[in-house]
């Protein structure tokens, strides 16, 4: 109970502009990762057509 209480504390006591930067370099770090995430499945979907193509040749 005590860790929940501090834990509140600690949410008012916080500054709207410290809470709005570790916001937007969350967002940021996420979109890096989505991006990231999205040529990995690019370069693999273009891997398995290629492998497919030289199989059947």
């Amino acid at each position: 109970m005590d860790d929940a209480e501090a834990g509140m504390e600690n949410a008012l006591k916080a500054n709207p502009k410290d809470i709005a930067e570790q916001y937007e370099k969350q967002l940021s770090e996420l979109k890096e990762a989505y991006g990231e995430a999205m040529l990995e499945n690019k370069f693999l979907k273009k891997l398995q057509r290629h492998l497919a193509s030289t199989e059947e040749s």
